[in-house]
């Protein structure tokens, strides 16, 4: 499904697929620990889905509510089995009034309830109409947006978010490459012990993990949606080697970049994309 951005003259699309780990407990699905630079919205339709953001509690989203997650918000997933959801992950630009003015804010939690008759009309019209205007889109997210505001207080990013989110803007443009924390640090104007002690302040893992995150989230949509062998997959997203994408991708996701794009073309729910 697409819309035009007739303002911008940019093309954007709705793409469906979903991320999600199998175990052997009731076959719970969980989603590790990862972030991005989009923001993100988690509706439960039906079920319950459990988030946890680095440095808070766990919440729990249950019938008719959902989780805010602000773009560079380091957060993980894990739900029942047979939960119906929807997944917006959205630039922050296309809802730029909301996070221009919470640039340097976070929510205290992430769940909140939704009005139901404002969001249920947009899910019935992204499977039925082959285009969605821009404005569509824009009023549904702020819709949804203003239901957050009304429920939960904000608060003050940490000081170093600002540093986690450059360094993964980089990371993200040049993860083909072998990246180092020196590397990074220089080309983002900061020294080595800086910008470690803010990755790990922000986002409360080390500079390896979040590189690693990081790639393995790219290595998840090339699985799923093109036809690129596994080799070229672990050049393009900078593992080297097939060897070491295949050892590393099972540690974060329980299984093998084979196993994952098999089961990637047999999922139901609809994670929206707007890119």
């Amino acid at each position: 499904m697409k819309f035009y951005m007739s303002d911008q003259e940019q093309f954007a699309q709705f793409r469906f697929k979903e991320h999600a780990k199998r175990f052997n407990n009731n076959d719970a699905l969980y989603m590790p620990l990862h972030l991005h630079r989009s923001a993100e919205i988690l509706y439960v339709k039906q079920g319950r889905i459990t988030v946890q953001t680095v440095g808070n509690e766990e919440e729990v989203i249950t019938d008719g509510k959902a989780a805010l997650l602000f773009p560079f918000q380091p957060h993980e997933y894990r739900r029942e089995d047979g939960c119906e959801y929807f997944r917006f992950n959205f630039a922050a630009s296309i809802a730029k009034s909301f996070f221009k003015q919470n640039d340097t804010r976070v929510g205290k939690r992430s769940v909140f309830t939704v009005d139901g008759e404002s969001l249920e009309p947009f899910l019935c019209r992204i499977h039925e109409e082959k285009k969605l205007s821009l404005l569509k889109v824009k009023s549904f997210l702020y819709s949804i947006l203003a239901d957050f505001s009304s429920q939960v207080e904000l608060c003050e990013r940490e000081r170093n978010d600002s540093v986690i989110s450059k360094a993964i803007i980089y990371m993200s443009d040049h993860k083909s490459e072998q990246l180092t924390l020196d590397g990074v640090a220089a080309a983002i104007g900061y020294s080595r012990t800086h910008l470690s002690r803010s990755i790990n302040s922000s986002a409360g893992i080390n500079f390896a993990t979040l590189l690693s995150l990081l790639r393995i989230d790219e290595a998840r949509i090339l699985l799923s949606e093109t036809d690129k062998t596994i080799l070229d997959i672990a050049i393009l997203t900078g593992f080297g080697s097939e060897r070491n994408f295949y050892r590393q991708f099972h540690k974060v996701t329980g299984q093998s970049p084979k196993d994952y794009r098999k089961n990637a073309k047999f999922t139901a729910s609809a994670d929206i994309i707007i890119v």
